[in-house]
């Protein structure tokens, strides 16, 4: 299975229903691609010096998600020079 990726990837024609997930009022939240298709959306909150990312996955593969999420989670951390303190999965 190949790792997901992590990007910000407008939904639109083609999940309407999830439209309202992506682009909400407030917030910025990416999507997670994996093989092509939109397979969660995920959400950094900076609390101090750590990172807590918040991934609500759309399809049952949810622990590969996590994983490839937890790792691009690592490099944003890293980016901003804080420490990642969790990659936390939401089940709605």
């Amino acid at each position: 299975m190949p790792a997901a990726q992590v990007t910000a990837f407008r939904v639109g024609a083609q999940q309407p229903d999830r439209a309202r997930v992506r682009w909400p009022t407030l917030g910025r939240p990416g999507a997670v691609l994996h093989r092509r298709d939109i397979a969660g959306a995920w959400r950094p909150r900076a609390s101090g010096r750590r990172l807590t990312v918040r991934l609500d996955p759309w399809q049952a593969s949810a622990a590969a998600l996590t994983a490839a999420v937890a790792e691009k989670a690592e490099r944003l951390a890293a980016f901003r020079g804080i420490t990642l303190a969790r990659v936390a999965a939401c089940h709605r």
